[in-house]
């Protein structure tokens, strides 16, 4: 079994959207980060003019607050929660979050104030997700010919993280992962054994995914028959049986 990185991965922007829905919700974006690391709430609008202020304001139960302000080149946080855990970038259009809490999941406002007096509105939905586990993979062999091979695959987390979606994917060779199934376990049964053919379990939520793969050359091996092998063991005894025989009928004489 191996553990590919994201970069090998081809999944399909359909395949995306099916899973997780469009960015967009309620004329804001949703934004996923993961729980103790960073994430960036980014200007996705284009600006005209220069950027005069931005006052940042955030919603805790279901309560607006000032958060932080950025003008001339200063920034000032308001808000005890994120104290210390502020930066901004883009003349304070874009909001960084670091060491990411589950209470900052919540609604995050920007107001931006150009230097003609007009003022932009950006809204995102911040969700803060549990890092995505290590998954393991569970092979069990049921059968094993020499043109076909049944087998079934179980792939899990070690921890019960909520959220998560299990997706199976494969390929012959050095192509590109194609889409095979979603859910935990796959049963499989492989007639005239591809040896380069490789399935991956790839393991996901909104804001991560992690994955364990496996050739299908590591799971197929070729088993003789039980009937073969017992007449190897009777090619191989029975001669024995013989000169053992032999040699009690001489020693009784």
């Amino acid at each position: 079994m191996q553990r590919n990185g994201s970069e090998k991965l081809t999944i399909s922007f359909l395949l995306l959207l099916l899973l997780f829905g469009s960015a967009l919700q309620d004329g804001g974006l949703q934004v996923s980060g993961i729980l103790n690391q960073s994430v960036y709430l980014s200007n996705h609008v284009h600006l005209s003019l220069p950027v005069q202020k931005v006052m940042w304001e955030v919603k805790i139960n279901r309560e607006t607050f000032a958060l932080a302000e950025y003008r001339d080149g200063g920034f000032e946080i308001y808000n005890d929660q994120f104290i210390d855990r502020l930066d901004v970038s883009d003349s304070g259009t874009t909001l960084g979050i670091r060491e990411l809490r589950k209470q900052d999941g919540t609604s995050f406002t920007a107001y931006i104030t150009l230097i003609n007096k007009v003022v932009k509105k950006l809204v995102f939905h911040l969700t803060v997700y549990e890092p995505v586990p290590e998954p393991n993979l569970h092979i069990q062999v049921e059968k094993v010919k020499k043109t076909w091979c049944n087998v079934t695959l179980h792939c899990s987390v070690p921890t019960n993280v909520s959220l998560i979606f299990y997706i199976w994917m494969y390929r012959n060779g050095s192509s590109g992962y194609q889409h095979y199934t979603n859910g935990t376990t796959i049963h499989l049964l492989l007639m005239d054994i591809p040896q380069n053919m490789e399935f991956l379990c790839l393991v996901q939520n909104p804001a991560e995914h992690k994955n364990v793969s496996v050739q299908v050359q590591e799971m197929c091996k070729y088993v003789e028959d039980s009937d073969g092998i017992c007449w190897i063991k009777l090619y191989i005894f029975l001669p024995l049986l013989a000169v053992l025989s032999a040699t009690l009928i001489l020693f009784s004489k």
